[in-house]
């Protein structure tokens, strides 16, 4: 309620409707409030204009997922290589509360040596959505090109009884 201290004592009782949530979104006319025990020599109170009430959405983080090739593949889809951060959601609620999808993407600085690129995957919350949350970009991951395995094949070599073994180096 407000403060009317220098004009009057009491209190006003203010309350948030029964109606109200539990759902994000705006409620019109949530909150009234009744003059009741305000009381001033030259002032009589009534109950004025309710107002609204806003329950805002949550951020959900939306996370990329760490992704590799060897070393001359063609780099991987990344696209759907994330994660909605669990801890961001409030009760039962998972990631099964969330439609569309995000996009992630492969920073082009990645490669093309072997070599670990850090926070070289990111993700933007593209077409994410749900009624109680909002999507942000949230945590990079890192990519890995692993060095491609060469084998070293020896060459079939021989000699004749009694020579002196050949050179394979």
């Amino acid at each position: 309620g407000s403060d009317y201290s220098s004009v009057a004592s009491g209190e006003a009782l203010c309350s948030l409707d029964s109606g109200t949530g539990p759902d994000a979104g705006t409620y019109t006319g949530a909150i009234s409030c009744d003059p009741d025990t305000l009381a001033a020599t030259n002032y009589s109170f009534v109950a004025g204009d309710a107002a609204e009430f806003v329950i805002a959405k949550k951020a959900v983080h939306v996370d990329a997922t760490p992704d590799g090739k060897t070393y001359g593949q063609a780099d991987p889809d990344v696209s759907d290589n994330y994660v909605l951060r669990d801890a961001d959601f409030e009760g039962s609620d998972d990631s099964s509360v969330a439609s569309g999808a995000a996009l992630c993407s492969l920073d082009s600085g990645a490669g093309p040596d072997a070599g670990t690129y850090t926070d070289a995957i990111s993700c933007d919350p593209d077409s994410l959505a749900a009624t109680n949350y909002s999507f942000i970009a949230g945590t990079a991951a890192d990519f890995v090109i692993a060095k491609k395995a060469v084998h070293v094949d020896a060459t079939a070599d021989g000699k004749t009884y009694g020579e002196a073994d050949p050179d394979v180096s």
